[in-house]
């Protein structure tokens, strides 16, 4: 796994079936929330910047991997990639992040697995 890869996030968000590339995650202050997630900030098509307030049945929330696909594409949790003509499901777990076979349920870390994807 890449050591020192960037901290990107991008949310799709449910109600306007959109993905936005997220700019900032603000946590929650109180005794009682904290350590949760209380909005993120985006970027909207015409660069205005948007807060939306989190809720995690609406909003689905993904962190870059640090790898990039065989087309230079960033690969974030939760993608589906293909390899070795197999789909797989990005997933964090354990510290790190694993490609979930589909069909077997078997995984595969990332790190070992992404100069083919």
């Amino acid at each position: 796994m890449t050591q020192n890869r960037p901290m990107k996030f991008r949310a799709y968000i449910k109600n306007i079936n959109k993905m936005v590339e997220v700019n900032e995650i603000n946590w929650c202050d109180n005794l009682y929330e904290k350590g949760n997630i209380s909005s993120i900030r985006y970027v909207g098509e015409t660069y205005v910047h948007h807060y939306l307030e989190f809720d995690p049945n609406n909003t689905v929330l993904m962190q870059y991997t640090g790898y990039e696909d065989k087309n230079d594409v960033e690969i974030y949790e939760g993608d589906i990639v293909e390899y070795y003509d197999e789909l797989f499901e990005i997933k964090w777990m354990l510290g790190g992040f694993y490609m979930r076979d589909f069909k077997k349920g078997g995984f595969l870390e990332v790190a070992t697995s992404e100069r083919y994807m």
